[in-house]
């Protein structure tokens, strides 16, 4: 694993900690299901800025995420899926322009 994908990873896990670690997994209990709705608004801002797309894509993300957290009641498949998207979405944004790819 590169230092680049490393640095990447530990951000991921730090995402996940906060979003779906502290923020979901404690205010499940008292808010129930809108506790994803909690979570995953200030996650999607934190996509702001960036391509609309992605911004988009981080509601269903945060959704997905979130649900992914709290049937195994574990932040470590978020972290696996959230690292293995971006290293996904990195090499296909390389391969696009070394024309690997139409």
């Amino acid at each position: 694993m590169t230092f680049t994908t490393t640095c990447v990873a530990t951000c991921f896990f730090a995402l996940e900690f906060f979003f779906r670690g502290y923020l979901l997994f404690s205010l499940r209990d008292k808010m129930g299901d809108s506790a994803i709705f909690v979570s995953m608004v200030p996650y999607c801002m934190l996509h702001f800025g960036k391509p609309f797309p992605e911004t988009i894509f981080a509601i269903l993300g945060g959704i997905i995420f979130c649900w992914i957290a709290l049937r195994t009641k574990s932040i470590w498949g978020a972290v696996v899926l959230h690292v293995a998207l971006s290293v996904a979405m990195d090499f296909f944004s390389i391969a696009q322009k070394l024309d690997w790819i139409g």
